[in-house]
């Protein structure tokens, strides 16, 4: 019988509040687990940022859980939930502590590097992004201050607004082109626009980001 724990993490108190994400990365879990008659004998939940592990008690539990019963798997929706860090993954690979994602569950180990690179990347575009748009605002005068979480929320529209408007298209090449390198070319060649207004210049890791962003569009 093979025995396993999961991971499920939301980054926001508003998302866990909610429990839009936690639910659907648990149904993620169980169905996997069903198929493949796994036992799942315990969830470590957690409402925190994916940025620094060591300030994520939960995960730590996770982790020393697979370390003192290493036949358990580790099981989680998608890898950016369990971190976003290379060096986190690549600990972890190196302690033997046998993770899974849902979302690419065949991964090898190359492949799980690979992926917390994307995953990493992703974190610092929406980080760099921020703050350029917070410098533009400096520039043009713009006071900070109470004003910040509304701009917040304006990025965040206008982000979604665009993604809504790509959304048909990016499906309807994604099913001619299989991989993200081949959709990157495509896009590319298409000349489509890209959320700061330029068009093409389309790099792989944002490609990817894309995607990921479109799968959580509702």
């Amino acid at each position: 019988m093979i025995k396993a724990i999961s991971y499920i993490r939301v980054s926001t108190v508003g998302q866990g509040q909610s429990g839009l994400g936690l639910m659907a990365q648990r149904s993620m879990i169980a169905n996997y687990c069903k198929a493949h008659k796994i036992t799942l004998i315990k969830e470590f939940r957690e409402i925190k940022s994916g940025e620094d592990h060591e300030k994520r008690p939960e995960v730590q539990k996770a982790v020393n859980w697979c370390l003192l019963y290493p036949d358990f798997l580790l099981l989680v929706a998608t890898q950016s939930r369990l971190g976003r860090s290379v060096f986190f993954i690549a600990s972890l690979i190196k302690k033997k502590v046998h993770f899974i994602s849902i979302e690419q569950p065949t991964a090898n180990d190359f492949q799980k590097q690979i992926q917390a690179a994307f995953d990493e990347k992703f974190l610092e575009d929406n980080r760099n992004n921020t703050k350029r748009s917070l410098q533009a605002r400096r520039e043009k005068g713009f006071k900070f201050g109470g004003n910040v979480k509304k701009l917040k929320r304006t990025l965040k529209r206008k982000k979604r607004a665009y993604l809504k408007r790509i959304k048909r298209t990016i499906r309807r090449e994604q099913k001619k082109y299989k991989t993200q390198r081949d959709l990157t070319n495509r896009l590319n060649r298409m000349r489509l626009k890209k959320l700061n207004g330029k068009r093409g210049g389309w790099h792989v890791s944002e490609v990817h980001n894309i995607l990921h962003d479109l799968s959580k569009l509702k």
